[in-house]
């Protein structure tokens, strides 16, 4: 991202933060995932399972919306709003 020294000084602890508060988020969404190829390798899931894996996936998007807006500010005072909007399209297409 090519950060200054001082960019790089305020950024890097908010970074390491948020990775630690997507903690919680990762494994949400690690123990869907481990459920979904259980149930596909058992053949399919039923309605209530999938529904289930449906809306479990949803909340956990949701949460890494709100944990990313909850940090929006923090990495306003530490970056210019172009290095913001870098770094978010970064961890997003990292997820992906």
């Amino acid at each position: 991202m090519n950060l200054t020294q001082a960019e790089a000084k305020g950024f890097w602890p908010v970074y390491q933060a948020y990775q630690q508060d997507m903690r919680d988020i990762n494994e949400r969404l690690g123990k869907v995932v481990a459920e979904y190829a259980k149930a596909y390798h058992k053949g399919s899931a039923n309605n209530e399972t999938a529904k289930r894996l449906v809306e479990e996936a949803l909340a956990i998007e949701e949460a890494e919306v709100r944990l990313k807006r909850s940090y929006l500010p923090r990495l306003e005072k530490v970056l210019p709003e172009t290095k913001v909007a870098r770094y978010l399209q970064i961890e997003t297409k990292i997820r992906a």
